[in-house]
């Protein structure tokens, strides 16, 4: 089996993080997953992972659950704390309800008892990456919309934020005692930085905007929220 039927951004070049501190473990389950056609990086222990990784780097993270040291639950915690945002799979032979329960409230994507068969490491390392990957595109679009947001005037902005409250032109001009031509004008520039025909394109282009916040905030808690017409968080 083969990653190549992923299709997955061509500059987007995920590796697996393998931690475990059992070397015949490590060595085995490397080379089963370069089989399946995907970069591996492994490490000992989760100091050492942590003492020679980014917090940028992308694919996602397989590490055991016990380890010397820093564990799989206390790694993922550590993660969050410096801004790390890849997909976590904890192996263990010793999975129960409570350190299932406890993995997967800090974060881990899955937790995979051992031996494991390969097909299940595999469906879990495929869905780890088509994660990342989906994640990744969605903060990138999510960043550059709000470096569109980001070159609005004051007063662009709160002619905006009454057009996404449905307001009407004329209705704008009124609240803000403005002529209607100062409105349309400005509509236009609102229209032209954020690359949208239509208000009603605007609209779209506000939900879609919030709908992505709203999971990657879910999947990470250390995004905040951006509204088009709120840019305190920005």
């Amino acid at each position: 089996m083969r990653n190549n039927h992923l299709e997955l951004p061509p500059d987007y070049e995920p590796s697996v993080y393998i931690v475990d501190d059992d070397d015949s473990v490590r060595a085995s389950v490397t080379d089963l997953i370069n089989c399946m056609g995907f970069k591996t990086n492994s490490y000992e222990s989760a100091e050492a992972f942590m003492e020679k990784t980014e917090n940028n780097i992308c694919g996602c993270v397989l590490t055991d659950l016990r380890l010397m040291g820093c564990n799989g639950i206390e790694l993922i915690k550590y993660m969050h704390t410096i801004g790390y945002d890849i997909p976590v799979i904890v192996v263990s032979g010793y999975v129960d309800v409570t350190n299932t329960v406890n993995a997967m409230s800090e974060g881990a994507l899955s937790v995979i008892k051992k031996p494991y068969p390969e097909q299940e490491l595999w469906d879990s390392i495929i869905a780890a990456i088509k994660i990342d990957s989906e994640h990744r595109k969605a903060r990138l679009w999510s960043q550059e919309t709000q470096e569109k947001i980001a070159t609005l005037t004051d007063s662009e902005t709160e002619v905006m934020d009454l057009l996404l409250k449905g307001k009407s032109n004329k209705s704008i001009a009124h609240s803000l005692e403005l002529s209607q031509r100062t409105i349309v004008m400005r509509r236009k520039a609102i229209l032209d930085k954020l690359g949208v025909d239509h208000v009603i394109d605007l609209a779209k282009l506000n939900t879609k905007l919030q709908l992505i916040q709203r999971q990657l905030n879910f999947d990470n808690k250390n995004i905040p929220m951006i509204n088009l017409a709120d840019r305190t968080g920005m």
